[in-house]
């Protein structure tokens, strides 16, 4: 017999202890009941505590007496609700919406996916479709993302880019900064305010309202017109600020708005400032804008930079802004230039510099020139030489001396003006004036050197007709000859990677062979490229010498070529040392008397056979009477010869010998330089031919 949980059953008195047995025993029954589908909650009501201890359950109290024939109302308590399931069981989402959120972790991607795009879709639409008197104007601020300001950031930021002249990473970054910085100052601002807001949802909105920027970016990239862009800009300038509008009526008290939106406006009016900015940086031009150029930065360095790429037709050094202007002869030269620096870091005596296009079309240096026909001028092939405090008489043929190694001089006049005694060098080629420009701005620290002033205060054209103008300062002839001298021994430049201007003398080498070195062999080796003074080989590092040259040119040709020589089995560390000079003491070796110096003569010969070591050598001074197989026998100890010829001219016997290796030739110069031979010291050193 079961009864529902609301039924009532009358009891007679004589029978109430059974009616409470059978009571009991439904009780316990509940365990193995089936328990029905939950329903709303019923109202408070009384029941029996059941416990779900085994114990047994007290004995109940005695019910209380009542009149005959009255029956007494029993309720019968609930089953007991099952117990909760264990922790590790999972529990299913009922479809009314009761129990714990979704799991994106297991629900299928593609699902976030089209959850994540269409929450960048409806923030999208309030962007495209702006409307301050919506409804819910608080959406998009709670439902904020941060996928659309990524995508949009990002597209702006290639956009701008695609064309920028100068380094594409750079107009990158700034894009990204310019709104971080944006999204840190409207949280700022609207806190201050006494708005609610976080910082991922202004950077989510700052970003969203990117969009119409991102188009008006893609319009003027298609369309290079200055008219279109000025409009386009104003416009989705105006577009996104009005779009942000909206989104800040549920973040501040609606008095506050204006005040909130302020720094929203001027963010975008930045980003159009440095948009506009960008576009005009990116307009090509003939006139390359190059910043960072120390004062130690001389003219024809930077010139050494841009004349890969073309002729250069003026140069104007901003010395006070650490800047210059180059103009290329033609627009695709300074095109090609900026193009290549853009993937490539330019450097200038270890300083990067940055290259760019000038908002300048064309260079004026002379306010004279203004209103002359430019086509009608003399081509630039004048140098205007000024020579002050001249102590020694300066003749047409010194001049010439000078500058003939340059090209072919067609005229030399001179004259005495005001700023000093001047000259006018007319050369055959424009590009000869430039190049005589250059060189003998790079030999003005060498004389220094000599106890002169050598100085270049302009570098081209100043003025009408397109005259380059140096400055020569208490220089005598022979001093003036010898800067020629030096000019014409490389064929009027110096080899790639020597910059002629260095003034430091003294070199330290390091890992030298310490069982087969010293500073006879040492010398022989250096003065391939210059008169030693002092040598002096450490003692507290045996592998480490201390040599000075007589001036700073010689010094950086050995640098030049001997880095990373091998020398008797060692690969050579050659560097500049910090002492300016070797201290004469008896553990140094001097040599500034040593007849063996090789330029003491044949200055021109010595620094025109100056080359990294090779694998043949060359040797001079020999005995007349000298056989091949003598020769064979002085060197043949240092190595595989491969070749050799013994020949005669001008009347004096000279050899070339051809070893294996560079290694083999440079041991055997070494060890046998400056060696008696028939009581005559021969003379090697390595020949810049291939073959014999």
């Amino acid at each position: 017999m079961s009864h529902s949980h609301g039924d009532t059953i009358p009891l007679h008195p004589s029978s109430a202890q059974s009616d409470m047995d059978e009571i009991e025993s439904l009780i316990y029954a509940a365990p193995s009941a089936t328990v029905l589908p939950a329903r709303p909650p019923s109202p408070p009501r009384a029941s029996i505590p059941v416990s779900t201890s085994p114990a047994p359950l007290p004995a109940p109290a005695p019910p209380k007496p009542t009149l005959p024939g009255a029956s007494v109302p029993i309720f019968v308590p609930q089953a007991p609700p099952p117990a909760a399931p264990p922790a590790s069981v999972s529990v299913p989402i009922a479809s009314d919406g009761f129990g714990p959120p979704p799991n994106t972790l297991t629900e299928p991607v593609w699902d976030t996916v089209k959850r994540d795009l269409a929450r960048i879709v409806s923030n999208l639409k309030l962007v495209v479709f702006p409307n301050p008197y919506r409804e819910d104007p608080g959406k998009a601020l709670r439902d904020w993302d941060l996928w659309g300001p990524f995508f949009f950031i990002v597209f702006l930021g290639l956009t701008l880019s695609w064309s920028a002249s100068v380094k594409k990473s750079e107009v990158f970054a700034v894009a990204f900064a310019v709104l971080a910085a944006g999204a840190i100052i409207l949280t700022l601002n609207v806190l201050l305010l006494g708005g609610h807001i976080i910082f991922f949802q202004s950077l989510s909105l700052l970003g969203y309202c990117l969009f119409p920027l991102d188009v008006g970016a893609l319009v003027c990239m298609l369309k290079d017109n200055v008219i279109l862009k000025i409009i386009v800009v104003t416009v989705t300038l105006a577009w996104s600020s009005w779009a942000a509008y909206p989104f800040m009526s549920a973040a501040v008290n609606p008095r506050r708005k204006a005040l909130a939106l302020y720094p929203v406006f001027l963010m975008y009016i930045s980003v159009g400032v440095w948009w506009e900015l960008r576009g005009r940086m990116a307009e090509p031009s003939k006139v390359i804008h190059i910043r960072n150029v120390g004062h130690e930065i001389s003219e024809s360095e930077l010139l050494q930079v841009v004349q890969p790429f073309g002729t250069v037709a003026k140069l104007v050094m901003l010395r006070a802004k650490n800047q210059a202007l180059v103009q290329m002869e033609d627009l695709a030269s300074a095109v090609n230039a900026i193009q290549y620096y853009n993937t490539i870091q330019p450097s200038v005596r270890g300083r990067n510099v940055y290259l760019q296009y000038s908002s300048h079309q064309e260079l004026t240096t002379d306010q004279s020139s203004h209103g002359r026909n430019p086509d009608q001028e003399e081509p630039n092939r004048i140098l205007l030489v000024t020579i002050h405090h001249m102590i020694y008489p300066i003749t047409i043929e010194v001049l010439h001396q000078v500058f003939s190694p340059y090209g072919f001089v067609e005229k030399i006049v001179t004259f005495q003006k005001s700023a000093g005694f001047q000259s006018l060098i007319q050369y055959e080629s424009r590009q000869s004036a430039i190049q005589a420009y250059g060189a003998l701005h790079r030999f003005h620290k060498s004389i220094v050197a000599h106890r002169t002033t050598f100085k270049i205060i302009s570098a081209l054209p100043s003025h009408t007709k397109h005259l380059l103008h140096f400055v020569i300062a208490n220089i005598t002839p022979h001093q003036m000859s010898k800067a020629a001298m030096i000019a014409a021994a490389f064929g009027g430049t110096l080899p790639p990677g020597v910059s002629g201007i260095n003034d430091r003398c003294t070199l330290v080498v390091s890992n030298l062979n310490t069982d087969k070195i010293d500073e006879d062999k040492l010398f022989n080796l250096f003065s391939i490229y210059g008169n030693i003074v002092r040598i002096k080989i450490l003692k507290n590092k045996p592998d480490h010498a201390l040599i000075q040259m007589a001036d700073g040119l010689q010094a950086e040709l050995a640098v030049h070529y001997l880095k990373g020589a091998t020398l008797f089995g060692k690969k050579l560390e050659v560097n500049y040392s910090k002492y300016p000079t070797v201290t004469p003491d008896p553990d140094a070796r001097d040599y500034s008397t040593s007849h063996l110096n090789r330029f003491n003569s044949n200055v021109v010969k010595n620094y025109r056979h100056c080359c990294a070591p090779t694998k043949m050598i060359h040797i001079s001074a020999l005995p007349q009477d000298i056989t091949e197989d003598s020769i064979l026998s002085l060197v043949g100890e240092h190595g595989t010869i491969v070749n050799s010829r013994l020949f005669e001219t001008n009347g004096k016997t000279q050899a070339l010998v051809l070893f294996e290796s560079v290694e083999e030739a440079t041991d055997a110069l070494v060890e046998k330089h400056a060696s008696k031979l028939d009581r005559t010291n021969i003379r090697i050193s390595f020949s810049q031919m291939q073959n014999i």
